[in-house]
């Protein structure tokens, strides 16, 4: 049963490319060799840090502004490379992963303003801020932080209509197919949204009742959901897309006849930090 799951997965990987600017690759490095700040962006006020050994520490927060708090969502490491006036972040070892590209729009000592250059992507043409922040104890540049230098507001109704979007595409290219028989044990019935968690209807082939109802069988169903989903092992691009495109995470609803379904929810607190 080793295919029995429909997975989603996602390389974390992101360009930024620089523009309007004449550096050569050492500038670039030495300028942004440092701790960068994120101005809130889709909810989220990460901080990185790019190191001199060809590391980048990207630690996450996300916003939670009516409770005016900033909810830590651990911390990712990952390599970079600086080639032809272009910032490589991610796993740069895996081929033709999901890449995501910025054009610098501006970098200096203290500030560094990237532009999203991703055309049919919500955050297409977006700009995103950061203030450099080395060797200073700062909190996450959320909205309701009033020591976030930037004034630049961003249209989150807008992002999300563009979200809409995507994802209502991506539901009916699933919906063309099915039902598809995933395997030799699974039947994709349907696919649909609720907000921006995807949900997978799935039914199950040669297993009985009492199997459906064994612990061993839903512990696996589980564990291969969780396994897959967190550690990112495929570098099929429309997989790769989902996790970004669905943040709520994914569901699996699993049935056998008549019995209750069973429901495998998973997303980026499913990973160990």
């Amino acid at each position: 049963m080793k295919k029995i799951l429909l997975i989603l997965l996602i390389i974390p990987f992101f360009i930024f490319a620089t523009d309007k600017q004449n550096l050569s690759d050492q500038e670039i490095k030495e300028k942004i060799i440092g701790k960068w700040n994120m101005y809130e962006f889709f909810d989220q006020a990460n901080i990185i840090t790019f190191h001199d050994n060809g590391t980048v520490s990207f630690k996450v927060y996300i916003c939670d502004n009516n409770a005016k708090k900033a909810l830590y969502n651990g911390e990712y490491i990952h390599q970079y490379k600086i080639e032809n006036g272009a910032i490589y972040v991610g796993q740069l070892s895996i081929k033709d992963g999901f890449v995501q590209k910025l054009k610098v729009k501006s970098i200096d000592s203290s500030a560094l303003r990237l532009i999203y250059d991703m055309p049919g992507y919500p955050s297409d043409k977006e700009e995103v801020n950061y203030l450099n922040t080395t060797n200073k104890d700062t909190l996450p540049f959320c909205k309701y932080n009033k020591e976030n230098p930037f004034r630049i507001k961003v249209d989150n109704q807008k992002l999300q209509a563009d979200l809409n979007l995507v994802q209502d595409k991506i539901i009916e290219s699933f919906k063309k197919m099915i039902p598809k028989d995933l395997d030799e044990y699974t039947v994709l019935q349907d696919v649909y949204k609720n907000n921006n968690e995807l949900f997978f209807k799935l039914s199950l082939k040669k297993v009985s009742k009492d199997g459906f109802n064994n612990e061993i069988l839903r512990a696996f169903l589980k564990v291969s959901a969780v396994n897959k989903y967190c550690n990112m092992d495929s570098t099929l691009k429309i997989l790769q897309q989902l996790k970004m495109i669905f943040p709520d995470g994914a569901s699996y609803i699993y049935s056998v006849e008549d019995e209750k379904p069973f429901v495998v929810h998973v997303d980026d607190s499913s990973c160990q930090k």
